[in-house]
């Protein structure tokens, strides 16, 4: 396994609900590949779930600035699609396949390889921790998700 690819649908699940995932969703059928970010509203603490989560896709070559809104996701973890005509709809189909997939768990992740960052889906720190590279988020942040017996989360700072 290529140390930035997320396997286990519960961690999956975690990661992208986090608060700052970023994430690249590769189909095992088509091979298409689409990079999408799931985060927190401007000015929302990473931490408040309540605030939602602000859905984002790649959509121009600099992976760090060309990303489009595509919808939300409300406090109760549903997907409302709003956002930029320009972007393919074909994108927004596969977001929307993703988030219900990882949302109940389905096998059908296994069509999918989701590929993390190298950064932490709920702070957005630098991965440096084995176990945190794994799973997409560091030690604190995996603890605080699921506490300190989920075998997501590492007993070093």
């Amino acid at each position: 396994m290529h140390s930035h690819m997320i396997t286990n649908p519960e961690v999956i699940k975690a990661f992208s609900r986090a608060g700052r995932a970023t994430f690249t969703m590769v189909s095992k059928n088509s091979g298409r590949r689409f990079t999408f970010k799931v985060s927190r509203p401007k000015g929302a603490k990473w931490d408040d779930a309540s605030a939602g989560l602000v859905v984002k896709v790649l959509r121009g070559p600099d992976n760090t600035a060309d990303y489009a809104e595509i919808g939300t996701v409300d406090e109760d973890g549903v997907f409302h699609e709003s956002g930029d005509a320009r972007v393919s709809p074909l994108k927004v189909r596969a977001f929307r396949w993703f988030w219900r997939a990882s949302g109940a768990l389905s096998d059908k992740l296994d069509q999918a390889e989701i590929w993390h960052t190298g950064r932490c889906g709920r702070c957005g720190k630098k991965l440096t921790v084995p176990e945190s590279i794994s799973t997409g988020l560091g030690p604190i942040c995996a603890g605080e998700i699921w506490g300190a017996h989920h075998p997501g989360v590492s007993s070093h700072v």
